[in-house]
């Protein structure tokens, strides 16, 4: 704990660090103009150099003690106006005092001279004080602004964020929704049929649906599930298909241990078999295999969907696009630019069949 801790003030030491050294060319140039404003207001600039190292002193010391506890109060969450103005005025008045005792030391100006030479200047130096105090307040009151603008933002970033998870539920659903009833009602005529002559395979099929339905509903509720609960969704689909097709249907589910726990969001591969099925192999006569597989490529969870059905553009069923389309705009919203989905026929030397790729970066991805 005293570890973390420990760890957490270093980093923010460093941050104060490099916010003081990247901003101090600002307060350089208050304090040139200072001094060339203090000539000016003698109408003579013979003492250019003296004013100048009075005024970087006096300058820097207000930049230190007004950064400095602005950064402390700012960490303790005590950074106030009620606070902060007393603590300004305090320390432009200890600043201004001892940057003259620092200017003063430099230049070799014994105390008492510096002493008649604030008196006699009383007017200019307390016009300074006020400058000074004016602009620092005005500097930290934009400082706040800033911070509240950021905090804003980063809200309603995340009040986005939820509204983007809340339509990707609500087109997860619809998705589900537009699955669902073809496969049902095909699945319940096959039933149907069985009963009367086959109740060892109904009943089997009827298992197998249950199955499926329980796997679907839960992952449908989920943001995210794991890549294996997804392969067991589409072992439990495939099974089921494969009673109602019989030796038309043949599949092959290859997922590595290593991969099966990356968290993802759900049923971004069920569009795919389904279209595979649909589109592609019932109505092929003689049927065909569908292949899926997952691995790591170049930094990227790499998810295909072959088929052996009569390939593309040769489905006489319309609507073969609808999941893909869903798909494709669900992974642009969830995981960015990177992430595509291709859809090719298969490789030589297959002469028939479709092959469908998702990319996703593995970053974008937990465990």
């Amino acid at each position: 704990m005293n570890n973390s801790q420990n760890t957490e003030q270093d980093s923010g030491l460093q941050k104060w660090a490099f916010h003081f050294v990247s901003n101090y060319w600002k307060v350089a140039l208050i304090n040139i103009t200072v001094a060339v404003m203090m000539g000016s207001f003698r109408n003579d600039y013979r003492w250019l150099q003296q004013d100048l190292v009075f005024s970087f002193c006096i300058g820097t010391l207000t930049y230190f003690s007004c950064h400095s506890g602005v950064w402390y109060m700012k960490t303790r969450g005590l950074l106030h106006m009620p606070i902060l103005v007393p603590y300004v005025m305090l320390a432009v008045g200890v600043s201004l005092g001892g940057g003259l005792a620092l200017g003063g030391t430099l230049l070799g100006i014994p105390l008492a001279r510096l002493f008649v030479n604030i008196q006699r200047e009383l007017s200019w130096y307390l016009s300074m004080m006020a400058l000074m105090f004016l602009l620092s307040i005005l500097t930290l009151w934009a400082l706040r602004r800033i911070d509240h603008l950021k905090s804003e933002a980063l809200q309603h970033k995340l009040e986005a964020e939820q509204i983007a998870r809340r339509q990707m539920q609500a087109q997860l659903q619809l998705l589900q929704a537009q699955i669902e009833p073809h496969m049902l009602f095909n699945t319940l005529a096959t039933l149907q049929g069985l009963i009367s002559f086959d109740t060892e395979r109904a009943q089997l099929m009827l298992d197998q649906l249950i199955q499926f339905l329980r796997a679907s509903l839960h992952n449908a509720r989920l943001e995210r599930c794991s890549l294996q609960d997804e392969f067991d969704l589409l072992r439990a689909y495939l099974s089921l298909m494969q009673i109602r097709m019989g030796e038309r249907l043949q599949f092959s589910l290859d997922l590595s241990a290593d991969l099966a726990p990356l968290q993802l969001a759900p049923m971004l591969l069920q569009p795919m078999v389904e279209n595979a099925i649909k589109h592609g192999l019932e109505p092929k006569i003689e049927g065909g295999a569908v292949l899926v597989s997952a691995r790591k490529e170049a930094g990227f969870l790499l998810l295909r969907v072959e088929d052996e059905g009569l390939g593309l553009g040769k489905a006489q069923q319309p609507g073969a696009r609808v999941g893909l389309q869903n798909t494709r705009e669900r992974l642009q919203a969830l995981y960015g630019a990177q992430a595509r989905l291709d859809l090719s026929p298969r490789p030589a030397p297959h002469t028939c069949g479709a092959l469908v790729e998702i990319r996703i970066p593995l970053q974008q991805l937990q465990t």
